[in-house]
């Protein structure tokens, strides 16, 4: 009985010790994703602009099907986050 006691309580340290590295490794997975998808569809404007006399374009879906495939979606939601906070100015 004793032994199941000490297998129990080294299964429980290590879960306690595992679960937030793996956590962690996950945001920085998401992090990475998410600077890449800014990185692209920052690229992807200037291509834009460059063949558009200089003008960016009013909404970032102006972009698929030219510059870019589609609007990423953020790693972490699972949806495009990004359309909704791009504002070209003017």
């Amino acid at each position: 009985m004793r032994d199941v006691v000490i297998i129990i309580v080294v299964v429980a340290v290590l879960s306690a010790v595992l679960i937030p590295a793996y956590r962690s490794h996950n945001a920085r997975d998401h992090v990475a994703s998410c600077k890449t998808n800014l990185k692209n569809i920052g690229t992807s404007l200037e291509m834009h602009a460059s063949n558009n006399s200089g003008r960016y374009p009013v909404s970032l879906s102006m972009l698929v099907g030219n510059e870019l495939r589609a609007i990423p979606t953020c790693p972490a939601a699972g949806t495009d986050t990004y359309s909704a906070s791009y504002d070209s100015l003017g």
